[in-house]
């Protein structure tokens, strides 16, 4: 897992190799659904952090497209699964974090069924369009 000081600094981003910057890139996709889905809920109190977030991930996609484009080879699947491993690693002293139990929502009852509507014959509007209409500007006699 990449610091954040890492991912705020252009510097230190243009060091990483593709892969490290696709295990990034996954890193800050998941941050961003995560905030998406906070927000949503209404749990999201520093709001910034979902602009930062996405802008971070940009500059992160800009660098990969610069890299490729410049000839740096293109990471295969164990590349970026070692990237990601080793930024993942957690030190052995860090305590695991206990997730919350979601609520359970409660069933939604069937939808009840409509019965369909007759037509109505609406006579008096055809009658209406039969007619031409008057032109503006037309004098009468």
């Amino acid at each position: 897992m990449l610091k954040p000081e890492t991912l705020n600094d252009p510097a230190k981003l243009r060091d990483l190799t593709v892969a490290e910057l696709r295990a990034a890139d996954h890193q800050l996709k998941e941050q961003q659904m995560k905030l998406r889905l906070q927000h949503a809920i209404g749990q999201v109190e520093k709001t910034h952090l979902i602009r930062e977030a996405r802008r971070q991930r940009a500059r992160v996609l800009t660098l990969i497209g610069e890299k490729l484009a410049h000839g740096e080879h293109a990471p295969t699947h164990e590349e970026v699964a070692h990237a990601e491993a080793a930024q993942t690693e957690a030190p052995k002293n860090a305590k695991p974090h206990a997730k919350k139990a979601a609520p359970h929502a409660k069933a939604k009852a069937p939808a009840k069924k409509v019965a369909a509507k007759k037509p109505v014959a609406r006579k008096a509007k055809s009658a209406a369009k039969a007619k031409p209409a008057a032109k503006k500007g037309a004098k009468k006699k």
